[in-house]
């Protein structure tokens, strides 16, 4: 970590951020995505899993969104409501189903030109929901019957967003949003409200999170056995990354060196757990006389 990164961090930017990846059919990572025509493909059988799923008309926009593993629907109503629904998808014998869809949108009452736009969330369950051609009218008919009491906005400088589950609830889950001093939009490709568990499987994780309270960074973890290795980067410089790497015990525990000094010298320590949903812990500087603390969470959505 270079000496004068708190004064390059206190402003930062995060529209040039992409974790995760918006599936078309040029992405060779991505078994499901949208075709030019609207149509939603499954690569891996060659099937046409729903026709005109994209075609939603000019006021809106519909993505397949890519986490790690998962797979998220996602549309954007860029009308003055700003409502954005996202509906994360598994893939069964038959077919692709969703068992919640989340709502977000903009709270007209509490956003001012002096807050910004201020976000809420809410989310319904539902028990396989059959991905067809009418997929997200269906999903906008479960809002419409599901009843919530008040909600909670969430916007710059909060990094949290609540999500309603229930009219008894009104922040039964939480998700972590590197939101702007300025964004208008929800930065979907950075939407951290998937809880890790322990213990944790060899595979690769996505994580976004904050380094002492104030520098939004995106870590990414790859799993084989009790190694870790991976990469990690600020928000505002999405062209440099840092290498990390490091051992996870059963426990939880995670230990990781991370090299960006001088010809990828030693320049910090990570040492954390994983508890409650999260990667959190302190980041020591080389001689460990400096320790800031972090906490970060999975990209993407409970399933």
């Amino acid at each position: 970590m270079r000496k004068n990164l708190p004064f390059i961090l206190s402003v930062f930017c995060v529209t040039q951020a992409s974790a995760a990846v918006i599936c078309y059919k040029d992405i060779a990572a991505c078994d499901l995505y949208l075709d030019k025509s609207g149509s939603l493909l499954d690569r891996s059988t060659g099937d046409v899993v729903a026709n005109n799923v994209g075609n939603v008309g000019m006021f809106s926009d519909v993505a397949v969104y890519k986490y790690s593993n998962q797979y998220v629907l996602v549309q954007e109503n860029h009308s003055s409501d700003r409502l954005v629904t996202a509906i994360p998808l598994a893939k069964l014998n038959e077919g692709w189903a969703a068992n919640s869809v989340y709502y977000f949108s903009i709270s007209l009452m509490d956003s001012s030109a002096k807050s910004g736009p201020l976000w809420s969330g809410r989310k319904v369950v539902t028990q396989n929901l059959r991905v067809t051609d009418d997929i997200l009218d269906r999903a906008g008919e479960l809002a419409s019957k599901q009843q919530f009491g008040s909600l909670l906005s969430s916007g710059w400088p909060s990094t949290k967003l609540y999500v309603a589950t229930s009219t008894l609830e009104t922040r039964s889950e939480q998700c972590f949003i590197p939101f702007g001093s300025e964004d208008s939009a929800l930065p979907l490709d950075l939407m951290a409200c998937r809880p890790l568990k322990v213990p944790m499987n060899n595979g690769q994780y996505d994580l976004t999170g904050l380094l002492d309270k104030k520098y939004l960074i995106e870590l990414t973890l790859n799993r084989n056995g009790n190694s870790i290795s991976g990469r990690y980067r600020y928000l505002h410089r999405s062209d440099k990354f840092i290498k990390v790497e490091g051992s996870l015990a059963q426990d939880g525990t995670l230990s990781m060196t991370e090299f960006g000094g001088k010809s990828g010298g030693i320049s910090g320590y990570f040492y954390g757990v994983v508890v409650d949903g999260a990667f959190s812990g302190e980041w020591m500087s080389p001689d460990k006389t400096r320790r800031l603390p972090f906490f970060m969470y999975m990209q993407g959505f409970p399933q």
